[in-house]
């Protein structure tokens, strides 16, 4: 599983590199009119955009108590997929909120047993309900920051493992580790905006998400003192590394 893990993070950054190479050709763009000077020309005229949206990234664990759990070699995988908003407050800020369903797939090497090499796997899935402010200084450029709201409603926890023959073992633990039902996080990003056929918006950027409340829904740890048995709060959280791409299909004002 971590071997996957690196492998989709060298993809993602890969993607990141080609999405960023698309080019707009702002001689075809009908969107504004011949009579507008460049300088009008940033951005586009239609105040509110209705899109999808598809965020791919990795990461890992953060405020983790090693000294509790041992050392911190978590990865994680995250998708999120859904609808996306673009409100302009003027040609350099706008207001991007976001509603879907979303996953973070976590994964640790848990050490071996009996000729098996075991993965301890965790998974938490729901609504994502991201909300970012964006400055624009020029069309193809935006800088973004905001903050989100994950509401899981499932968790998953198992062990895999497999030997020198490829032989493999899971068992189901998901009695085990579940996640809070409300985690927020903050948001900090950049891209940019492109034409695709000199008529449909897209958006290309990276963000990185940063979860400031636990994930962990049974957060006690216990352990044994000289003068019985302690606790303290598992605080860890989730930090991501994004590629987002937001595709608009149009101005629900333009309809109208």
């Amino acid at each position: 599983m971590k071997r996957f893990l690196a492998t989709l993070a060298v993809a993602l950054m890969g993607f990141g590199v080609n999405a960023f190479a698309v080019e707009e050709n702002f001689d075809n763009d009908t969107t504004f009119k011949k009579s507008e000077t460049p300088a009008v020309r940033n951005l586009s005229v239609n105040p509110f955009y209705v899109g999808v949206h598809v965020g791919l990234g990795f990461g890992g664990y953060w405020d983790y108590p090693s000294e509790y759990l041992g050392s911190n070699e978590w990865m994680n995988v995250a998708f999120d997929l859904g609808c996306t908003f673009n409100i302009r407050v003027n040609r350099y800020l706008s207001v991007v909120p976001e509603l879907g369903f979303g996953m973070i797939i976590s994964s640790r090497d848990a050490g071996s047993v009996s000729y098996y090499d075991v993965s301890e796997n965790r998974g938490a899935y729901g609504f994502k309900i991201p909300v970012t402010v964006r400055f624009n200084p020029h069309r193809q450029f935006y800088l973004e920051t905001g903050a989100r709201m994950s509401l899981n409603f499932a968790s998953s926890h198992t062990l895999s493992g497999s030997d020198i023959d490829g032989n493999t073992i899971s068992l189901s633990k998901s009695g085990n580790w579940k996640a809070k039902s409300f985690v927020p996080s903050l948001i900090f990003g950049l891209g940019g905006t492109f034409k695709v056929n000199s008529q449909r918006d897209i958006d290309v950027g990276t963000r990185f998400i940063l979860d400031v409340g636990g994930i962990e829904k049974n957060d006690d740890i216990y352990f044994v003192t000289d003068d019985g048995v302690g606790s303290v709060k598992n605080k860890t959280k989730v930090w991501n590394i994004q590629i987002v791409v937001n595709y608009y299909f149009g101005s629900l004002l333009s309809s109208f």
